[in-house]
């Protein structure tokens, strides 16, 4: 809840008199003035511009070897970047199945192709064998 809001709600729940008398509702609204001047904002892009004197304002000693890059991001960037990864897996799946059904089709079609071949021989045999037999009648 923002702070803009949390005051609306306090000062509504103590008009509507829901808050108990020794209910006290304090809002912190200088916090991150002692961290403002080690970041700057650039449109919607926010970034801390001096990581050796902030790591050093909340008490600890910045080695940079030791650290790694970190990017923030808001929890609708999150979001688009899971269903991406989700659409991206689900095309990789639909193309494994299709690449299946392929490989299905070209086994059926060469079955198809020896059995042809198969009764193909079978009917020759059996033409030539009559044949002989018709041969020896004659």
């Amino acid at each position: 809840m923002s702070q803009k809001y949390a005051e609306l709600l306090d000062s509504r729940l103590k008009a509507w008199n829901v808050l108990h008398e020794d209910t006290e509702i304090r809002f912190f609204r200088n916090r991150q003035n002692a961290f403002k001047e080690f970041f700057s904002q650039e449109n919607d892009l926010v970034f801390c511009n001096d990581i050796c004197c902030i790591t050093e304002a909340v008490g600890h000693h910045h080695d940079p070897p030791e650290w790694r890059l970190f990017i923030g991001s808001s929890k609708v960037s999150l979001k688009v970047v899971i269903i991406i990864i989700i659409i991206i897996i689900i095309i990789i799946i639909i193309i494994i199945i299709i690449i299946i059904i392929i490989i299905i089709i070209i086994i059926m079609i060469i079955i198809i192709i020896i059995i042809i071949i198969i009764i193909t021989f079978i009917n020759c045999s059996w033409v030539v064998t009559r044949w002989q037999w018709s041969f020896y009648i004659v």
